[in-house]
């Protein structure tokens, strides 16, 4: 099996995003293998970004659109696609553009590996955005913060 850790990021016409997210896994110390899971994106740059990436060796899955809730689980075909090759699955990080590791130090993932290990009953560990960091001015910030209200 791969001794990298697969990282599968979500994306959808967010090329600039993208690219600054996968530099910032490649600047960890734990080595990592990139897989973006496009959900069909249409915009002409992002297309670019996802092709130059291929280029470079990304793996890259091209998803229709997602047109219902329901469509958002389809990153789960790709992790077991990824894992089929192996035969079972290990640790794995699922991810999106929104979350970039820039300002963390490079040894993250082996923090959060680590994590996993002293914790064997935890399934789950890594950056998240916290509700404060989302701007007023994000065009969903109404419908996130109601969906955060709701939680609560």
């Amino acid at each position: 099996m791969s001794r990298c850790l697969p990282i599968f990021i979500i994306s959808f016409n967010r090329g600039a995003f993208l690219r600054q997210v996968i530099a910032s896994y490649r600047r960890q110390t734990m080595p990592v293998d990139i897989v973006v899971h496009d959900n069909g994106s249409t915009d002409p740059f992002t297309l670019d970004v996802l092709a130059d990436l291929q280029a470079q060796g990304v793996t890259v899955h091209r998803r229709p659109a997602i047109k219902s809730a329901r469509h958002l689980s389809r990153v789960n075909s790709t992790v077991r696609n990824y894992f089929g090759w192996f035969g079972r699955r290990s640790r794995y990080v699922v991810t999106d553009c929104d979350i970039d590791l820039s300002a963390a130090r490079p040894e993250a993932l082996e923090v959060y590996n680590e994590l996993l290990d002293q914790f064997p009953d935890v399934a789950c560990v890594g950056p998240m955005l916290r509700i404060e960091d989302i701007p007023p001015s994000y065009p969903l910030f109404n419908h996130v913060m109601n969906r955060h209200i709701e939680q609560l």
